[in-house]
Order: structure tokens, then C-alpha cells, then sequence
């Protein structure tokens, strides 16, 4: 990863690294220019959309992929563009949006939204990326900046050294990128919503549920659900904002009943329940009469 000026978008991947494409994300190398006569769906996301090997395997298993080839062999003329990236927050996603979308020209925007979006958590890599561009540490400068800036691995291991009080103290250092720590999700949406009108593109908000509860069990997501309440306010907000919304929680609890453990870890899931996400909203799109 690396730093970006803006401070609503925080940072941003570096193409063709890490098994990344030519716009750094994890995909299908992508050629704006040749897709024009497809109908091009962006999705946009956190880890739970950009994947990881070590959750679904290859990028190919990713729900984005599944939808596109899904999409494909079912008559439809579709390219499905995976932008997803790891820790980012509804406000980032969108601002990601606002960088790619006169060069992809999407004709759907896809949100996926995980709870924790709501949450005031700041994404982890800018804390290291801060420290790199200021260079306030020994460590953090050399091979290990070259392994922040390149590998998912040691950003994931790097994300559980900080305590509490690093975070304080990275928040009162890290100035205009505080933005990042505060809950900006309605008015992220309605600024993807505004987009949709000045850009003329469809838009849908896909809301995953946690998997498992704060002792890792894993939680009926039908019954007792405790997260309830995060999905209540999750479609609210996009019903505020206009944008249609699919909470995938039954879809998810139908997948795992079929299939058994579809999950990497709590919000992660895993090369099957990508797969049943995938054909699923495929199948949805047809239904919705949203795909030519």
C-alpha cells in the first residue's frame, strides 16, 4: 500500500504487486478501453471483497469473479471490476470511486458493505504509512517499509502491535486523515447516491453479516442474531440515501446449511461461500431486470 494526499481515501494499492493487477487490485488485469461494449459493473469493498489466499484461494474464487463469469454464461455481456480493498471504510470505498470512475465508466456500482463499517476504527496501514512518510521510526524505515508497502502479510500481522494508547497518540499525529476514524457512513452513501445521478449509474448496496460472535462461536444468523440491529441500521441509512439494498444474511445462513462451514474467520468468507454469494447475486440482477 501506499500513502494518498487525500485524506478521505488514506492510502491506496500499488499496482502490479503483491499479485496485483495493473491498477492494484485483485483481478483480472483490466482494459477500460476494450470493455466498452460490456455492461461494466465496479464493485467496491473492503478485505471481504478484495480476498485474500489464505481465506478463498485465488482471486478467481472471489464473489466478484464468480458474478462476472456467472453473469457471462448466462447470455449476458458483462465485465465485473474488483476493486476492493483491505481496512478500507464506506467513505474510502467511495472516494476509491470518485479515482476510477471516468477511466471504468461503470454502468453499476456495487457497495459491499460489513458491519463494522459503522464502527470508528482506523484502518491499520495508515498508521504505518504515517510513520513511514514522516519517518519517526528506525524500524519502520528499509525492508520493512518495503514489506509494508508490498506484502498483505506482514500489514495483517503489523495490524495487531498496536495497543490503544498507539492508536491515541497516531490519531492526534495523524491530523486531516482523522477523518478515518469517525462514522462517515450516510453521508458516504449519499454522496455514492449523488455520483449515480451525475454519472447516470445503477447502483446496489450488498450488506454482509459477522459470522461469528466476540468468542469466535460461530452465531445462527436467522435466530438470536446479535447483530440485528447493525443490519436495521445498515438499510436505513441506504433507504435514506435512496440505494437500493440486499442484506445477505439469509442468503448466507441458507449457504452455510447446505454447505457447512463457509467461513474463513468472522466476516471472511471462504472459497464456497464466495461462490454462493456470487451466484446468488447474479441470479438477483437477472431477476431485477438490471442486466442487459
Amino acid at each position: 500500500m501506499r500513502l494518498s494526499p487525500n485524506p478521505r481515501l488514506g492510502y491506496t494499492p500499488v499496482p502490479n504487486s503483491d499479485n496485483r493487477n495493473n491498477f492494484g487490485f485483485r483481478d483480472d488485469n483490466w482494459n477500460p478501453t476494450d470493455d466498452r461494449d460490456k455492461y461494466r459493473i465496479v464493485i467496491i469493498g473492503d478485505s471481504v471483497t478484495d480476498g485474500h489466499p489464505d481465506w478463498n484461494g485465488p482471486y478467481t474464487n472471489n464473489y466478484a469473479h464468480v458474478l462476472e463469469s456467472e453473469l457471462n454464461q448466462k447470455g449476458h455481456n458483462v465485465v465485473v471490476y474488483n476493486a476492493g480493498v483491505s481496512s478500507y471504510n464506506t467513505l474510502m470505498e467511495v472516494e476509491l470511486l470518485k479515482t476510477l470512475k471516468d477511466e471504468l465508466k461503470p454502468d453499476m456500482v456495487i457497495l459491499a458493505y460489513v458491519l463494522n463499517d459503522s464502527f470508528k476504527e482506523y484502518p491499520y496501514p495508515l498508521f504505518s504509512l504515517l510513520e513511514k512518510a514522516v519517518e519517526t521510526r528506525q524500524w519502520q524505515t528499509g525492508f520493512s517499509s518495503f514489506l509494508f508497502t508490498h506484502s498483505d502479510l506482514y500489514r495483517f500481522c503489523y495490524s495487531f502491535l498496536s495497543t490503544d494508547s498507539d492508536i491515541e497518540d497516531r490519531l492526534q499525529q495523524a491530523g486531516e486523515y482523522a477523518i478515518l476514524y469517525q462514522d462517515t457512513v450516510s453521508q458516504s452513501l449519499k454522496e455514492l447516491s449523488d455520483l449515480s445521478r451525475q454519472d447516470s449509474f445503477q447502483t446496489l448496496v450488498l450488506i454482509f453479516p459477522f459470522l461469528k460472535d466476540k468468542q469466535n462461536n460461530e452465531i445462527n444468523l436467522l435466530h438470536e442474531y446479535p447483530y440485528e440491529y447493525l443490519h436495521t441500521q445498515a438499510i436505513q441509512r441506504a433507504s435514506q440515501a435512496d440505494l437500493p439494498a440486499i442484506d445477505l444474511r439469509e442468503q448466507i445462513h441458507s449457504c452455510r446449511e447446505k454447505n457447512g462451514a463457509i467461513h474463513a474467520d468472522t466476516i471472511h468468507l471462504n472459497a464456497v461461500g464466495n461462490r454462493c454469494i456470487g451466484e446468488y447475486l447474479a441470479s438477483e440482477l437477472i431477476a431485477r431486470d438490471l442486466i442487459p
